[in-house]
Parts: structure tokens; C-alpha cells; sequence
């Protein structure tokens, strides 16, 4: 068996070491947000179609449109989290009834 150089073993009946209470509300939302990403290919490249739209319109739009860019950035995720949501929600009520 190896040891890690400068590694303290526990104690014999020591209380596990206690992960802070950000990390119990941070990690759900990670494994939420990861999964929507990476589980969804359709959200993944309508996120990327949203931002390659938005960048189109900031690099070559007027500059009253261009400076709107992050709105425009804003309004099309948007859409395309309630399409998701419609969309999961439609394939589970299929499922269950």
C-alpha cells in the first residue's frame, strides 16, 4: 500500500470530515445543470446556435442592434428552455398515462 506524502490518516472512530453545507446545495444544481447539457444534445446545440446567432448579430449589425445583443442572447435561451421544459413534460405525461 502507498502513502500520499503528508497524508493524516483518521482516527480511529473520528467523525467523517463534514462537507459544508454550500457544497450539499451546489452540487445538485451542477449534476441539474450538467445533465440539461450534456444528457440534452438537442438543448446543447441550441445553445450553441444561440450563441453563434448572437455573435453574427454583434459582429455585423448596426451598432443600435448590436448593442441589444445581449438581450437577443437572453430571449433565445429562454425560448429554448421552455421548448425543452414542453417537450420533457410532454414525453413524460406519454410515459406515465
Amino acid at each position: 500500500m502507498s502513502r500520499v506524502e503528508g497524508a493524516v490518516a483518521p482516527r480511529p472512530g473520528a467523525p467523517a470530515p463534514r462537507t459544508p453545507k454550500l457544497s450539499k446545495v451546489l452540487r445538485p444544481i451542477w449534476d441539474n445543470t450538467y445533465g440539461l447539457l450534456v444528457d440534452d444534445g438537442q438543448l446543447a446545440i441550441g445553445a450553441i446556435a444561440a450563441l453563434a446567432i448572437t455573435w453574427l448579430i454583434a459582429a455585423s449589425s448596426a451598432e443600435a442592434l448590436r448593442e441589444n445583443a445581449g438581450w437577443v442572447l437572453l430571449v433565445l435561451v429562454l425560448a429554448l428552455v421552455i421548448a425543452n421544459l414542453y417537450r420533457a413534460g410532454h414525453n413524460a405525461r406519454r410515459r406515465t398515462g
